[in-house]
């Protein structure tokens, strides 16, 4: 194809948005952060015009459930002077190869954009399994073959560039293009400041992102039990259920039941248990944290459901939890 730029690989973007986006603070908070993100970008409108890319990414990406982890979304268009990614809600394993595919993509203008919920001590990024922090990034950049590579190629007058934003606090306040050591392969830009105009493009581009952010229906989060009938615990017991970045506990004493924190997978990593039990008696949360907090939010969240549910069906609802 014609235009600008295109006897050379086309920039590339890739943004990532992790975890469950879907509760509208969260969600303003989302997309604010992705259009710091793209908006700190200083992709020269000569190699390539942002805003009218944005706006063909809407209109023609495609867009891949994937298979293996579900509820997570890859939407991606490649045109001639800009390839993007966008990630939705992924795992740990699939933001570290992507970021590995853009870290060796010959692209000379690169942007990687990390936004979502993440713990508010460190910065770490909360995905729908385990989580991404600075410790994960700096894996990834030093694998052996992206090492070689970034070694091996020689430098060219102008060095790739490659901008990242991401949270401002935590660990990734530590960060520098020294830290990293890369800085005879790569330009690299940390959290820059916005320099570009808000757009048309961009506005289109966050908006249907927004819509793709919906959160997943309780039911299909939290799935019912396939039998019929409740446990009965006779015996005092324990369960420790890890929950990610942060653990979830049930306990049960003389049929009194108690449910410790909620873990940070908003697919309640306790569920398959709690389900088959006709009440909890107590909830107890530690800390008010992203560790601890998402996988409560999920059955707060089913419990409404089933109330609104029953009470549109004319019938008292289910107040077993």
């Amino acid at each position: 194809g014609g235009g600008p730029g295109a006897a050379q690989a086309p920039s590339s973007l890739l943004l990532v948005v992790g975890g469950e986006g879907g509760c509208s603070g969260l969600l303003a908070y989302v997309l604010e952060e992705l259009e710091r993100g793209i908006r700190s970008w200083d992709i020269d409108p000569g190699i390539c015009s942002l805003d009218e890319q944005l706006k063909v990414f809407v209109s023609r990406h495609s867009a891949t459930f994937s298979s293996i982890v579900k509820g997570q979304r890859s939407l991606h268009h490649r045109g001639d002077t800009l390839e993007t990614l966008v990630l939705l809600n992924p795992s740990d394993k699939s933001l570290c190869d992507e970021l590995r595919n853009l870290l060796l993509d010959p692209a000379p203008h690169k942007l990687l954009v990390l936004a979502g919920p993440c713990l508010e001590e460190t910065g770490e990024l909360l995905l729908q399994t385990g989580g991404f922090s600075l410790r994960h990034f700096l894996q990834v950049l030093g694998d052996k073959e992206i090492r070689d590579l970034l070694a091996s190629t020689p430098p060219p007058a102008d060095l790739p560039k490659l901008t990242i934003t991401c949270p401002t606090f935590g660990d990734w306040a530590q960060l520098s293009p020294e830290v990293l050591g890369l800085h005879s392969a790569l330009q690299l830009r940390w959290n820059p400041p916005v320099q570009l105009p808000a757009s048309e493009g961009l506005r289109e581009f966050l908006e249907y992102v927004a819509e793709s952010l919906e959160p997943p229906s309780p039911f299909d989060l939290l799935e019912p039990p396939a039998s019929v009938g409740f446990l009965r615990l006779a015996r005092p017991c324990c369960y420790i259920f890890p929950g990610g970045l942060g653990d979830a506990a049930f306990f049960a004493v003389n049929g009194f039941t108690v449910l410790v924190n909620g873990g940070s997978n908003p697919k309640s990593s306790f569920w398959k248990l709690v389900r088959h039990l006709d009440r909890v008696d107590a909830v107890l949360v530690t800390h008010a944290g992203a560790d601890s907090l998402p996988g409560l939010n999920s059955l707060l969240r089913r419990k409404l459901a089933e109330r609104e549910e029953a009470a549109a069906d004319g019938g008292s609802g289910d107040d077993r939890l």
